[in-house]
């Protein structure tokens, strides 16, 4: 059976085959790095899911109307950003 290697760390994973990482650190900073570059690449996506998160955490009854607005928002801006990417290549 081939060895598996810890894509953090380089070590040996022990234990179930479809295991991937040899630790929970490593785990974890693999999906801490992921998230990272997803940051980097689209930040107005990261920063409008805050916004929406703390709106819906104040719970009024006026947030659901600015909900569905800050998601159509929300699109557009996706959809803008993605244009942005295919002209920046």
């Amino acid at each position: 059976m081939k060895e598996k290697k810890c894509p953090v760390c380089g070590r040996v994973v022990l234990g179930r085959t479809d295991k991937k990482f040899c630790c929970d650190d490593c785990r974890t900073e693999y999906h801490n790095l992921s998230n990272r570059k997803l940051r980097q690449t689209n930040p107005n996506r990261f920063i409008l899911r805050d916004i929406y998160h703390n709106i819906n955490s104040i719970n009024h009854a006026g947030s659901k109307k600015f909900l569905k607005i800050l998601s159509r928002l929300s699109k557009l801006l996706n959809i803008m950003s993605t244009f942005a990417m295919k002209r920046k290549q």
